[in-house]
This record gives structure tokens, sequence and C-alpha cells, in this order.
């Protein structure tokens, strides 16, 4: 008996115990669940960028990245973007926006970063020296061409109504120029064998006179002429193409004779970059070159620039007769100086001041 009477004293006990036990685990369970399940907090991007890459961007090259990163590391990242005119967006950065990868539509907002000491990393160290895309400068018009518009030259014709970004905030309005610009030089050169700087001259000047409107950013400009303003539209290819694969496009595109190709750029700034986030940033700017990223970049209207390939899967791009790059016009530095500053700034845009 004395026995029987000692094992179950012993089960009753353990049985206490395991009761206690589990009460305290119950009680206990939702901050003991929170505080051995928490996970670390996400490492946060900061990307900011001109206005025509918000969709692209923010719909699906972060999500893409964000799983690729994750795959890569089992770590989880949270992307911030913003998105407006290049000038504005470089502005912002200038003034302490803490953007830690700006995508951006010249090179000349890139360097304004850099002589203010918050860019160090050389962009034309990445591959395609930085570029990430291209998108030709293109013209749009209202549905049947009623006003019969094929190249810049027949947006000098009276009368027309032209809708375009301002130089002042918009990258593309910069590009827009040195197309409308370089295009006029291109024919003469391909009619006479030499560029006709008068003939360029001319031209400039005559689209500009019979400009109604600017905008901010190319998609702004793009907004008020979906409006019903203006009857041609000068903007970004990409504009049209991002339309035309989601059927809701109402204009027509028109692709100039001789055209630039506009060629954004990513760079690094790395002021707001610390040394725990510079391989986040890094694996980020890579990545804008990888295939999922070009692919997506097509699929959304840019031209790759990695993959000649999938440019010609798209059903959307025209053929281009004579596109032309920055390097034919000398360089960004260049023709900012010659054609932007010199021509249109002190010339065409004193003569249209009242």
């Amino acid at each position: 008996m004395p026995k029987i009477t000692i094992a179950k004293k012993a089960i009753e006990s353990t049985a206490t115990l395991f009761f206690f036990a589990g009460l305290f685990a119950y009680i206990a369970w939702p901050w003991l669940n929170g505080f051995r399940l928490k996970e670390p907090p996400p490492h946060t991007l900061v990307v900011y960028g001109f206005s025509i890459l918000q969709e692209v961007m923010s719909g699906r090259i972060f999500p893409a990245f964000q799983r690729h990163y994750q795959q890569k590391t089992n770590k989880r990242i949270q992307i911030l973007g913003s998105f407006s005119g290049s000038g504005t967006t470089t502005n912002h950065i200038l003034m302490g926006a803490p953007a830690q990868v700006a995508l951006l539509s010249t090179p000349g907002n890139a360097a304004r970063l850099k002589q203010a000491g918050l860019v160090r990393t050389d962009w034309a160290s990445f591959p395609f020296r930085g570029v990430i895309a291209r998108t030709p400068v293109v013209i749009l018009v209202r549905h049947g061409n009623p006003k019969g518009i094929h190249d810049f030259s027949d947006l000098v014709r009276d009368p027309i109504a032209i809708i375009h970004p301002d130089p002042l905030t918009s990258g593309g309005a910069l590009w827009a120029i040195l197309a409308e610009y370089g295009s006029a030089l291109t024919r003469s050169e391909a009619q006479w064998g030499r560029p006709d700087r008068s003939a360029a001259f001319l031209q400039l000047e005559g689209i500009w006179r019979r400009i109604t409107a600017l905008t901010g950013s190319a998609r702004g400009a793009r907004t008020q002429f979906d409006s019903g303003f203006g009857d041609a539209l000068v903007t970004y290819e990409q504009e049209a193409v991002s339309d035309m694969r989601l059927h809701r496009f109402s204009a027509e595109l028109i692709m100039p004779w001789a055209t630039i190709f506009t060629e954004p750029l990513a760079v690094i700034v790395d002021r707001n970059v610390s040394e725990a986030d510079r391989p986040i940033v890094n694996e980020f700017v890579n990545y804008l070159w990888s295939d999922a990223a070009q692919f997506i970049l097509v699929d959304e209207g840019f031209r790759s620039v990695t993959h000649e390939s999938f440019n010609h899967e798209s059903p959307y791009f025209q053929p281009m007769a004579h596109p032309f790059t920055i390097a034919d016009l000398g360089g960004w530095d260049r023709a900012y100086d010659t054609i932007i500053r010199e021509i249109w700034e002190k010339q065409i845009l004193q003569e249209l001041r009242p």
C-alpha cells in the first residue's frame, strides 16, 4: 500500500505540474509567439524617378526585385518610390529628399547631383554607361490625323496647336528640343551632304511659335492632350505604346523621319546610402539590366538596351528611318550648351517672351 500511495502522489504531482505549465503556455502564448516569431523589419530602398517610369517601376519592377532579393537573401525589402518631372526630381534630391537611387531622364540632371557632391559613384561605370532603356521622341496626333502631320517639319504649319512639356522642369522636353532641331540637321545632311543649321533653327523656332501649352512633365503633357487640348503632342514613344498594349490608345503615333533616342539613366545618390544599405542599392541598380527587368521595360513600352531581340518581339514599336543619338550631336554637354542654351534659351525663348 505505501508504494501505491507514493506512486499515486507522484502521478498527481506530475499532472499538477503539466496543468500549470499548460496554463502558463496558454496565457503567455500571444506574447511568446510574437516575441519568438517576430521578423526583423525589412530594409527600405528609396527610389526617385522621372514621370513616365512610375507605372513600370511601382507596378512591376519594384515587386519583381523584391521577389528576386528575397529569393537570393531570404530577406524582405520595402521600396519607396517618388516620381515627377526629371528636373523636379533632381531639385527635390538637391533639397534633401532621401533618394538612394535616382532614375533620371538626362545626363544633365545626373551631373547636377554630382556637382553638388551627392553622387560619387560614376554612373558611366555601370552597364551601358548607366542607360537603363531607350525611347524615341515622337508626335501624337488626333485620330485620323486631321492636320496631316507626318514629321517635325509639318509642325511649323498653321493652324496647328502643339502641347509640349516644359524644359525648365522636364527632361523629356529637353530631349524634344534636341529631336526637333537635330531632325532638321539629319534631313539636310541627307539631302545636301551637310547639316544646315539655319534650317534647323527655323524648324525649332517654327515649332515653338505654335506651342499653346507647357506642362511640368511629359506625363502632364500627355494628360492635357488626352483632355482634348491641342492638335499634336511631342512626347516619348513609351507614352503611346504603354496605352496601346492596354487597348486604351485613342490618338495616332507619328514616327518622324528622323528623331532622337532618349536615354534615361540610373545613378546612386551616395550621400543617402549607408554601408548597411549599399549591397541592396547595388543589387537593385544591377537588376535594372537583368533579362527580367529589360523584358518588363519592353513590355511597358521602353526599348531594351541589352537585347535587340526583345525589341523585335514587341508588336508596337514602329520602324525608325533615321534614328540618331546624343552622341551624334556631340554628347550631352555640347548639345545642351549649343542647342538648348545658346539657341533655344537665348534666342528662341527670348523672341517668344512678351
